[in-house]
């Protein structure tokens, strides 16, 4: 039977990539503190597509949103907070791998004006138990593409992760945000995950997609 890796396993190959440069192996990356157990319950949030199913209990921990601002770890804006805050009402949600893990992208809206800010927040979540999470960061973004072009490194090397960990299942909201300034038109988000090059995987499997999220389409008028 092939082995089926797994999100945590490429995260532990790489120590996790919560830095936005590669560091030294006895450094640590800027991390915020320890988060209190996670109990606080996510309030119904107003998007365009909710979901009405039942909604798994660890999706209603609200887990935090950080960002960085001159070298200190912050609290997120409270506009990213609120995106970040609809997911688990949401229908929309990037496709499942087979081991139950899934990476989404997520913005305020559809529709922007011309030089309008597009922030893209980014969302992990592990559906099944047996998986680790690592939930410290905000980490960085690899593999984000618009219109079929990358638009940051496609992956990251070694890095050193200093932080919580959490069982599956579990969200993991702790991505930097990205922000895009676009031309007028119709234009295409999507955020994928390679397996590293490095990695002891399948022969076929080094250098491939492992996770990709849905498709943002965003419209600039």
């Amino acid at each position: 039977m092939s082995r089926i890796p797994s999100f945590a396993a490429a995260v532990a190959a790489l120590l996790v990539a919560s830095c936005a440069t590669p560091v030294a192996s006895d450094a640590q990356c800027p991390v915020a503190p320890s988060p209190e157990p996670m109990t606080v319950v996510v309030e119904p949030a107003t998007h365009p597509d909710l979901d009405a199913g039942p909604i798994p209990e660890y999706r209603l921990r609200w887990g935090g949103l950080y960002a960085r601002r001159n070298g200190d770890i912050v609290d997120a804006p409270a506009g990213d907070v609120a995106v970040a805050k609809a997911y688990p009402h949401s229908k929309v949600k990037g496709p499942l791998n087979a081991p139950g893990e899934r990476i989404t992208i997520l913005t305020a809206k559809d529709t922007y004006q011309a030089g309008e800010e597009i922030r893209v927040i980014h969302v992990y979540e592990a559906t099944r138990p047996g998986l680790t999470v690592y939930v410290m960061g905000p980490k960085a973004i690899f593999g984000e593409s618009i219109d079929g072009a990358l638009v940051t490194p496609r992956d990251g090397g070694p890095s050193v992760y200093d932080g919580a960990i959490l069982e599956s299942p579990e969200l993991d909201y702790n991505y930097e945000v990205t922000a895009y300034t676009l031309a007028r038109g119709v234009h295409r988000v999507r955020w994928t995950l390679t397996w590293p090059p490095d990695m002891d995987l399948e022969p076929d499997a080094a250098g491939s997609p492992y996770l990709t999220s849905n498709e943002l389409v965003i419209r600039v008028e």
